[in-house]
This record gives C-alpha cells, structure tokens and sequence, in this order.
C-alpha cells in the first residue's frame, strides 16, 4: 500500500429523507471514507480489484465509522461481482468508531484490518508491506508506546525514497511522559487515519513534544496544540512535508537564525511559529496555514521569503520588522505584516489584506514589490517617515497615510485608493485612475508632485497642494481646495479640476502648460502666471491676482477669469488671445498692462482704466463692458477696440 499524495477524504452522511440502507459505491479517487451512520445502515460497494486497475498501484483505502454509530446502524461491505472479502461475500462494521483499513489480498480478494475492539491496551501495530497501522485503543500512555513500537518496526523495514513506509494511526491521544517524540528517520511518514488533526501528542517535556530532526518525511494530522506544546523540527528540512498539524507557541522553527523550508499545508501554530526567531529565512511552501504574532517569518531582521497561499497570521507577520521577499497569495495579517514597522515588502502579493501599518509601513519602510488587489489599513504600503512605495500596485487599496504617505512614492499605481495623506509627501511615479481623500499626492510642506498622473481624484490640498510644487503630468485629474502646487505649477495639467486656491492660486506661480482646466477663486498662480493657458477656466482674482508681484506673463488662448483676474493692480505682460475677465482685470485700474491682448472682454476698470495705471501695452479689437480705456502711453496702441459706451477706440 502506497501513500498517495494528496490524500482524499470523502464523507457520506446520509440524510432522513434518503433510502435505507444508504448505498455508497467506492470511486477511484477515495482513499478514506468517513461514514456517518446516525440516520440508517450504510451500505459500501468495492471496485471490481481485476477490472479497476489497481493491482498495479493500489492505494491507501479506509472505510470508517464517523459518525461513531456503527453498533446502532451497520456499515456493510460488500465486493464487487466475483470477488471476495476476508474469504466472504461481506464485512459488516458494528462498533461505534471502528477505523477499517481494507488492502488486496489476490486478484479477486480484500482482506481487511479493523480497530473494531473497544477494549484493551495498546498492542502490537498492524502491518502490511509498506505501511503499519497503530489502533490507539489504549490509554494515551499506551498509544504513544504503540507508536513507538511501529516506529522502530518502521525503521526495520528498509525504508528509503523508493520505498516509503506510512504509519497510519487511528484517532486519540498519545501520552509520551517525559519524552519528546523524534521523527528521526527518512522515508518513514506518520498521517492521521481520518485525515484530519486528531493524532494528539503530549508529554511533561517543556520543549514538545514531537521533533523532526531528519528530512525527506511526511507528516499529517499530528497534534500537540492542546497543551501549547511546541512542534519542533529541524533548520532547512527542505524535503519535509506537513499538513494539518498544529503547534502551540514557538513551533514549526523558532530559534534566531533559522532557516524553515519544505511545505506545510494547513498546519496551525500560536505566536513566534513558522520562524519566529530572529534572522530568520521561511522560505518553504506554505498553503492554508494559520499563526499567531510574530509568525512567519516576522521577527527582527528575518525574511519571508518563501510561497504563501491562503494563509493567516496575526500582528508583526509575514516578514515584519524584516523583508516579505517571497510569493503571497490570499494571505491576510494583522497589523505591521508583509514587511510592516518598517520592514521590506518586495515580493508578490496577491488578494492580500493587512491591518496597521502593513506592506512595508511604518518609519522607513520600503514597498517595492508587486501588489494587486491588496488592502491595507492606515500607513499601509510603504509608508511613514522616510519610506519608499517604488513597487507596481495595481487595484490596492489603504486608509490615512498609505502608499508612502509620509515618503517617497515613486512606483507605479493603477486604480489604487488610498485615505488622508496618501501617496507619498514627494511623488513622482506613475499614477493612473487613483484617488485619494485630502492631503494626497505630494501634499507635505515643500512636497514635489512630479511624476505622471492620469484619471486621478484628490481632496483638499491634494497634488503638491499644501505649501508643494507640482511639477508632473497631469491628465483628467481632479482635487479639492489648495490644489496642484501652492508655491509652483509648473507641470502639464490637461483637462484637470481644482476648487477654491488651485493650481498655485494660494501664493504661488503658474509656470506650467494648461489645456481645458478649469479652478475657482483665486485660481491660477496667485503672484505670477507665467505659463501657457488654453481654454482654461478661473474664478475671481484668479491669474495672478492676490500677491504681490501680481504678475500674468505667460500665454493666454480662450481662458476666462472672475471679477479681479489676470493680474489685478499688478502686471499684464502677456500675450492673451479671445480671453474674458470681470470687473478689474487684465491688469485693473491701477496696473502696469504691457501685454498683447486680441479679442479680450474686460468688466470695468479693466485694462488699467479708471485709474493710476499705464496702458503701453497692444489691444486688439478688445472691449470693455463699461467705462472707457485708458489713454494709451509708451508706444502702446488700441486697434479697433470697443469700450463700455460702444465707441470705437484706437490710439
């Protein structure tokens, strides 16, 4: 008999509404069948041994009462046509929680082993060619001597990778008193019978109660949880298998510098498991396992470098305080995991969520990995002061001061979202449909925007806005109050929307490119516009209007302002072409306009009218809503302009 990998549990259950006796016929895949007979007799068909093949490769077959009520309800069963069992033509399974082991005797005969006896001590272990079956009938003292005893009968048995030797032992607890169990011996393998974590281990020894000190072993269901007892196994047994075994606290590898490789599928242990020292490297497979704190790798300076699926930890996990290097997929921590309190994330994480601080947060984090569909709580994704998100982030999503949010955000995002103070105090990725709440995207004091931006939403402050500069590419992008630079714009924004003080309106200069924008009050540069503007949209005082030097010399194509725009009581120098602005614009009444102005619409004491001004600037077929220009001085003209009273000026 051959251990066959993975192992199949099938259950039968039937229900009251069903037909009695319940008929179960045995497939292929099935290699423990677990029955419950509470309802009605069962009834189990074997396969034809000559027909199905399995001469060649018969595998594990168990048929057991788990519903532990075979003495009320039988399990018969019964071979196929022209075979036998057990030199009849059925096997009836009539004690409450029997575990029958059914093997191939000839080409048409089962022969069956069963711990049918309720009764007595731990006795000799059943035995076949390849494999040992230990009953557990005994006390818990007397079922880990009958372990012991199939073991060593094991290790006589010439084992070796080609001829594996599998201890199948029955469900109960196995009492080694002052000893720990040692799984010393390659190529011997201890499963549970029902496939499940009901071999239970314990002792008065304070280290465990199993350790596996050799490699090349496969061990299932082993149990030492109960009374917190460490499950321990050897430094770097890359050819270890485990699955659905469960540790108390500091199992599975916990001492510094330990290396924990090999795979583990389902297993569980509590906190400081699954290399829980110092300097460690958890570099195995691990699939559907669970710890507690300081798990997986997640002590000071230790790597968790290896294969996570399905998995589940709590706080300062999955490479905390240490680098999360390795594959993770489907994983969940608690707070400061994958690379969290300022460790390295740079795997691959998949479907992964983690509370505080988690992806590289904290103080001097580091997120260069890749990461999809990820979410994290505050200070997720490689921030806090000083750190860096240089990775790939795609569908992720982080509360307050994620994705760098007190850092460097220099990766590449795409439909991220991410709370206050998000996205990095300096930026200069790529960002693509991102959003973020207030204080995003470069919003620390003399924090840089650079980089590129596409579809992107921010709050208030948002894009170099608090007391920043915003130098990137901006495209469809759209931000709150005090947005797109305070001191500088000096990117290229198209299509992109700010509220009130936007695009450095608050006490900057707007020295970029601007195509479709659009902002409110006091928009646009509040000391100096000195960029190109097409088509863009301000609202009052908006083009240099507020702080002294007032300064619009940039390039103006069909842009409109509010009452007071365009450099009000300061200097119009620009070029400005099909432009509109209210009452005071375009230089006001007590300006200096120098510019060249064609088709411009000014409200009163525009274009320096009605006041100290000076006009020496050129006005092409420009008008006034009300009053009249000033006379011109210094080689400045009108041509064809139009004032408030609807007379034709030229000068």
């Amino acid at each position: 008999m051959s251990l066959p990998n993975p192992i199949n549990v099938t259950y039968v259950s039937p229900q009251i509404g069903d037909t009695f006796p319940f008929v179960y016929i045995v497939k292929d895949t099935d290699n423990i069948v677990n029955i419950d007979t509470t309802n009605g007799e069962v009834h189990v068909i074997l396969r034809n041994i000559r027909n199905s093949g399995i001469l060649q490769y018969q595998p594990l077959l168990a048929i057991n009462d788990g519903g532990n009520n075979a003495e009320t309800n039988n399990i018969t069963i019964y071979p196929s046509q022209g075979d036998i069992i057990n030199d009849s033509t059925s096997y009836v399974i009539n004690t409450n929680g029997a575990n029958t082991l059914i093997d191939i005797s000839n080409i048409n005969q089962w022969v069956v082993s069963s711990s049918q006896s309720s009764g007595g001590g731990g006795g000799t272990p059943f035995s076949g060619t390849n494999w040992l079956f230990v009953y557990a009938k005994g006390t818990d003292i007397e079922n880990a001597a009958e372990l012991k005893a199939a073991y060593d009968l094991a290790k006589t048995m010439s084992p070796s990778g080609s001829n594996r030797i599998s201890i199948y032992c029955a469900s109960g607890y196995y009492n080694f008193q002052d000893e720990t169990f040692e799984v010393n011996e390659s190529a011997i393998d201890i499963v549970s019978l029902d496939g499940n974590a009901s071999i239970k281990f314990n002792s008065s020894d304070p280290l465990g109660t199993i350790s596996i000190i050799t490699n090349n072993v496969y061990v299932r269901g082993v149990d030492v949880s109960d009374h917190n007892k460490r499950f321990l196994i050897t430094n770097g047994t890359s050819e270890l298998v485990l699955e659905k075994c469960k540790g108390g606290e500091y199992s599975f590898g916990y001492e510094d510098f330990f290396t924990v490789s090999g795979t583990f599928i389902n297993c569980e242990g509590l906190n400081f498991s699954f290399g829980g020292g110092e300097n460690s490297n958890v570099n195995g497979t691990f699939i559907g396992c669970k710890a507690g704190t300081y798990s997986f790798g997640g002590n000071t300076l230790s790597n968790a470098s290896g294969t996570f699926t399905d998995c589940i930890s709590a706080s300062n996990s999955f490479g905390s305080l240490g680098e999360a290097s390795g594959v993770f997929i489907n994983c969940i921590g608690d707070s400061y995991s994958f690379g969290g309190d300022g460790g390295i994330a740079s795997g691959s994480f998949t479907n992964c969520k983690a509370d505080f601080q988690g992806f590289s947060g904290g103080v001097g984090g580091l997120a260069s990995g890749f990461f999809k569909n990820c979410v994290g709580n505050n200070y997720s994704f490689g921030s806090g002061s000083g750190s860096i998100a240089s990775g790939t982030f795609i569908d992720c999503v982080g509360d307050d001061y994620s994705f760098s949010g007190e850092g460097y955000a220099n990766g590449l995002f795409i439909r991220c979202k991410g709370g206050n103070n998000s996205f990095g105090y300096t930026t200069e990725g790529e960002f693509i449909d991102c959003l973020g709440n207030d204080y995003s995207f470069a919003s620390d004091y003399s924090g840089l925007a650079g980089g590129n931006y596409t579809n992107c939403i921010g709050g208030d402050y948002s894009f170099g806005g608090n007391f920043g500069d915003a130098s990137g590419n901006f495209t469809n992008c759209v931000a709150g109050d005090y947005s797109f630079g305070t001191y500088t714009s000096a990117g290229k924004f198209f299509n992109c929307k700010s509220g009130d003080y936007g695009f450095s309106g608050f006490q900057g200069n707007a020295n970029g490119v601007f195509e479709n924008c659009s902002g409110k009050i006091i928009s646009f540069g509040s000391q100096q516009a000195s960029g190109k503007f097409t088509n863009c949209i301000g609202g009052e005082m908006s083009f240099a209007s507020v702080t002294s030097p007032k300064t619009c010399d940039g390039i103006f194509i069909n842009c409109v302002g509010g009452e007071g725009s365009f450099a009000l009581n300061g200097t119009a120098s620009g070029v400005f072409t099909n432009c509109v602005g209210g009452d005071r614009s375009f230089g006001g009444q007590n300006a200096s306009v120098s510019g060249v102005f064609t088709n411009c619409l000014g409200g009163e004491f525009s274009f320096a009218s009605g006041g100290s001004g000076a006009l020496t600037g050129f006005l092409y077929f420009c008008r006034l809503t009300s009053g009249t220009f000033e006379t011109v001085s210094g080689g400045g003209r009108t041509v064809y302009c139009i004032d408030g009273n609807n007379n034709t000026n030229n000068q």
